[in-house]
């Protein structure tokens, strides 16, 4: 897998005031294998001590941007990896990962942006082929919200145009009328929102990325955090998100521009 960290300010994150504060980003890829091979590694991250597994580095290294080429990154030659049942939106699953940075990576001549040294952790989306296209090929309820939101989007429109027509203002009529667009407005929030949540339980293929054998697809992106501790308390700070993209899915250059196209549009 190609995991892209594309590290910078973001909505809600515990980085100190100044860190990316000029709203600049710093980008480094990490191939990497995700094994079979059991971690014996307690990682607070993974939720439990068990059921995790080596994530074998490749390569890894800053990617170039402007006139500042590639740049090596000092990392761990192993990481860990876990898939996390139930912890995604929806009760969908995820894979929670770790790199290990063996010193922090700054943005070129700029100090104000830097990745820290130590463990850097990823989340993202995690559907197994099998189960995926089983929803696929079943009537999903993913279609069947879209297809109600769409009704009652209709008649929700249908009743606001009769009552911008309708010029009176006081008529038992129209407050009825009122009173069932309020309703209808209300039915259409509530449609809407099992869409929403339906379509995060069954993304659609151009959000996923396929494992080399097809079997097992993970979001797109997702997703970057570092872990502080503070006395006795424990915090996990964003640093920004990340891109995934399976090595051999396509040819390899091609799934390189796609990745920094949609860091740098």
């Amino acid at each position: 897998w190609k995991l892209v960290f594309n590290i910078g300010r973001e909505t809600g994150t515990w980085m100190p005031a100044g860190w990316g504060a000029s709203g600049k980003r710093l980008c480094f890829q990490v191939v990497a294998d995700l094994s079979s091979d059991p971690l014996y590694d307690t990682e607070d991250f993974f939720h439990g001590s068990s059921g995790g597994k080596v994530l074998n580095v490749k390569d890894a290294f800053v990617l170039p941007h402007g006139n500042v080429g590639r740049r090596p990154v000092k990392v761990k030659s192993t990481g860990g990896y876990k898939v996390v049942a139930g912890q995604g939106p929806m009760g969908t699953d995820v894979v929670r990962m770790y790199v290990e940075l063996e010193e922090a990576i700054f943005a070129g001549g700029n100090k104000e942006l830097y990745c820290p040294a130590g463990r850097v952790y990823g989340t993202c989306g995690y559907f197994p082929m099998e189960s995926f296209q089983h929803n696929l090929d079943q009537p999903g309820c993913k279609d069947a919200c879209a297809r109600e939101y769409h009704a009652v989007l209709r008649e929700y429109e249908v009743l606001q145009a009769s009552m911008q027509e309708d010029s009176r203002v006081f008529a038992l009529e129209k407050i009825k009328m009122m009173k069932t667009l309020y309703d209808k407005k209300r039915q259409l929030q509530d449609t809407a929102k099992r869409l929403q949540q339906a379509r995060q339980r069954e993304p659609e293929r151009a959000q996923l990325r396929l494992s080399r054998n097809g079997d097992v697809a993970l979001s797109r992106e997702g997703g970057v955090c570092c872990k502080v501790h503070k006395g006795l308390a424990l915090e996990y700070h964003i640093l920004g998100r990340m891109e995934l993209g399976s090595i051999d899915v396509r040819n390899e250059h091609d799934e390189y521009e796609d990745l920094v196209h949609g860091l740098h549009p």
